[in-house]
């Protein structure tokens, strides 16, 4: 083989010239220099500046060889890491380059491809162009001085014209995300219809998944997080009052498309004009009726954290509204069962789906069903009380009250008992009634013990369960209202003996309607006086019922009768000391 010893250099006009690891290759439109003999020149030591092309037909350049010993790579340097192929294809770290330029290393941190502009006022660009699109596309890397597209110090993926950025994986065809010409973003579809679209068969589709730390305090923002405003973005002002900030809403195909508008949505609103100060909002839930196709309002929370169903004015916690025959409110046990119903009239049913009142509590057990008002305080003041009220001023209730076992607070309480009271406004009183034809109704002591009961007849039995009189005591039966403690203005009963005879005594039936009130007797014949009679004769004998005469005081007849008796006694004692005087002188006559 021949050795060049010293520089050659040629310096050719109008030359091509390619700068690889550091060698100067000089393209010439035309071939001045060539080199066929075997073996081949070998330079060693020095510079040497290579202006030639290897021809294969007049005026053509087929590109620059470097060939081993072997005659079997080309390439640029002695490695061969650097090769240039005459098909056109370029290698770098690589002597089979399998693209157009095929870069390759097995180097650590080895950089790759490697493009600068230290211009701060300009920008480093990768350009792709096809014949068919004349249009740039590409990536731009801009200096710190630089403004166009995608401003300072920015990275950019360009496209000159209005077809989309496309990304692909997995060596599908069919791209996973693009970029419309507009600006529209679609995840699972090459036609976005909104700034940002997403589609997705079965399972989630977005999964915000966030990780704060150990006690949550990392966490600033929500997952998805939206931000609204008035004006422009260059200007923007502040919100005003029923604003909205924030949706969510889903549209569905009917057949034939999709919804113009959305069918179910979640929809947040600012509730006042917003400052640095007052940042008030509420949220509505929103859903479609079955054949229709306007969404409506179904719940709303307000900025005070009032929930409204049915209503957009919640006036507590929680506030239910509805029309028409649907139910307010049903609660359902685990197997299914309606236990707790709310009808739009107002009454409540508990164990039942219709309630007939406005409270109804059904249950179907063959043990105690219970209503129970518990107030667990000893206080002296703790009582627990059901009361039923008709609206009118003041006390105008019933009520139930149940004390406690150190309750000492009203004067009409009764300690570790009960009471049952018609309100002081209330002036027809307190009843009891057993509306059925045989009803009784009953008192008891001591457990299940029976003190006293009042017929369906109106009879009162004490100590017995079948009294035969309107009053029937199977006992003792005790007044203590004649003490003189009670009494003043006392004097002697003087009593008009006339008239005390001039009371007639009958025996007599009772009229059939009023059989009641006679005692019980074998034939129901009945004896006594006629009330209107004793009124005529002795007032005082008279009993009033309504203002009217109905009855005589049996019980002042005998009193009147013993003082008549007295005064027979009186009469008798002076007929006796005479009868004693006249003995006496017809003893006397005798003698």
């Amino acid at each position: 083989m021949s050795e060049i010893t010293t520089p050659m250099k040629r310096f050719l006009n109008s030359a091509y010239v390619l700068f690889l690891a550091g060698v100067a290759c000089f393209f010439m439109r035309s071939p001045v220099f060539a080199v066929t003999p075997t073996p081949y020149p070998r330079v060693t030591g020095g510079t040497i500046t290579v202006d030639a092309a290897l021809t294969t037909g007049a005026n053509t350049i087929t590109g620059l060889k470097f060939i081993d010993n072997a005659d079997a790579n080309y390439y640029l340097d002695p490695s061969g890491a650097i090769s240039l192929v005459v098909d056109g294809t370029v290698g770098i770290g690589t002597t089979e380059p399998a693209y157009l330029l095929d870069v390759y290393t097995n180097t650590a941190a080895e950089e790759g491809i490697g493009i600068k502009n230290a211009n701060s006022g300009g920008g480093a660009t990768l350009v792709l162009r096809t014949n068919a699109i004349g249009t740039v596309m590409g990536l731009i890397a801009n200096g710190s001085a630089y403004t166009t597209y995608g401003g300072a110090n920015s990275l950019n993926i360009y496209q000159g014209n209005n077809a989309p950025i496309a990304f692909l994986t997995n060596g599908n065809s069919t791209p996973r995300m693009v970029i419309s010409g507009a600006g529209l973003v679609g995840i699972g579809t090459t036609g976005p219809l909104f700034p940002l679209h997403v589609i997705g068969t079965g399972g989630a589709v977005v999964m915000p998944e966030i990780y704060s730390g150990a006690d949550g305090t990392a966490l600033a923002w929500f997952p998805v997080s939206t931000r609204a405003a008035r004006g422009t973005l260059a200007l923007p002002s502040a919100l005003q009052a029923n604003d909205v900030i924030f949706g969510m809403g889903a549209r569905g195909y009917t057949g034939s498309a999709f919804t113009t508008g959305a069918k179910v949505a979640v929809v947040g609103y600012a509730a006042e004009t917003w400052s640095s100060t007052a940042n008030g909002t509420y949220i509505t839930f929103n859903t479609t009726d079955k054949t229709t196709t306007t969404l409506d309002e179904r719940i709303r929370i307000t900025d005070a954290g009032l929930v409204g169903i049915g209503t957009t004015g919640p006036g507590a916690k929680l506030t239910v509204q509805t029309s028409g025959t649907t139910d307010i409110l049903n609660l359902f046990e685990t197997g299914g069962t309606e236990v707790f119903t709310v009808l739009e009239s107002g009454s409540v049913g508990i164990g039942t789906t219709s309630p007939a009142t406005i409270l109804n509590i059904v249950k179907d057990q063959d043990a105690d069903t219970s209503l129970v008002v518990d107030n667990a305080s000893t206080g002296t003041a703790a009582f627990s009380q059901l009361g039923l009220d008709n609206q009118r001023s003041g006390d105008s209730r019933a009520h139930l009250y149940l004390f406690g076992t150190a309750y000492t607070t009203a004067g009409r309480y009764i300690q570790d008992g009960a009471l049952l009271e018609s309100g002081s406004n209330l002036a027809g009183g307190l009843g009891l009634s057993a509306a059925n034809a045989s009803g009784n109704i009953y008192f008891y002591t001591a457990g299940n013990s029976e003190r006293m009961r009042i017929t369906s007849a109106g009879r009162v039995g004490i100590g017995t369960t079948n009294p035969g009189y309107e009053l029937d005591v199977v006992g003792t039966v005790y007044a203590s209202g004649s003490s003189r403690d009670y009494k003043e203005h006392i004097t002697d009963l003087v009593v008009d003996t006339e008239n005390l005879y001039r009371l007639r005594p009958v025996s007599f039936d009772y009229k059939p309607e009023y059989i009641h009130l006679g005692k019980v007797l074998g034939n129901g014949h009945q004896i006594g006086l006629i009330a209107e009679e004793v009124y005529q004769t002795i007032p005082e004998l008279a009993i009033y019922n309504n203002g009217e005469i109905r009855n005589v005081d049996y019980e002042k007849l005998s009193i009147l009768l013993l003082a008549e008796l007295k005064k027979h006694k009186q009469a008798i004692e002076r007929l006796n000391q005479q009868i004693d005087l006249l003995d006496a002188k017809i003893e006397k006559l005798v003698q």
